[in-house]
């Protein structure tokens, strides 16, 4: 179980950080969700959560080539909703949301399963944080392009602020989730 979440930690953190050189982003997204694939074959067998993210996941991997030449910069900047490149990087960033959202399923399950309430009870407590901020930084900078009001701006910015600072939360407590069973 542990290289299982050690996997699936390095996979998110690979999928999290874009480092660039030239073109080409040196940990590439579709190499953070083999990881994970690898971490949630682990759970195939024994956890039906399991198996929808690891299928999940394998889809994901293969949307993901694209992202390797694709900076996410560039998609991230406010005027290119409209761009191929800027509705590629809403997509993916929708459906590794989806893809999160089953992995936090199967946290749930294996403390559960593990009869370890205060993990169940933590765990619950950063689904919800982490599902309505990351829902709120993925549609918020929509309705507030071209808005050029500071309320909104600054709203952006502190939505944007806690989804990271909730991302390396995340990722904490998959290495919190490795330290059971051993």
């Amino acid at each position: 179980m542990r290289e299982a979440f050690h996997k699936m930690f390095w996979g998110f953190l690979f999928v999290l950080l874009e480092i660039h050189i030239i073109v080409v982003d040196i940990l590439p997204d579709p190499i953070g969700y083999i990881l994970i694939i690898l971490g949630l074959a682990w759970f195939r067998e024994s956890y039906n959560e399991a198996k929808k993210a690891h299928q999940f996941a394998i889809v994901l991997t293969v949307l993901s080539i694209p992202s390797v030449f694709i900076s996410q910069q560039a998609v991230n900047q406010i005027g290119t909703f409209g761009s191929a490149s800027g509705t590629y990087g809403f997509i993916m960033q929708a459906l590794n949301l989806i893809l999160v959202f089953m992995v936090f399923q199967l946290l749930l399950k294996v403390a559960d399963q593990a009869g370890e309430n205060e993990l169940v009870r933590g765990t619950t407590i950063l689904f919800k944080m982490y599902m309505t901020v990351m829902i709120l930084a993925l549609i918020l900078p929509i309705f507030t392009v071209g808005v050029v009001n500071p309320v909104f701006t600054s709203l952006v910015v502190v939505i944007t602020l806690l989804a990271l600072v909730l991302e390396i939360v995340y990722l904490v407590w998959l290495r919190k989730f490795s330290k059971l069973g051993g």
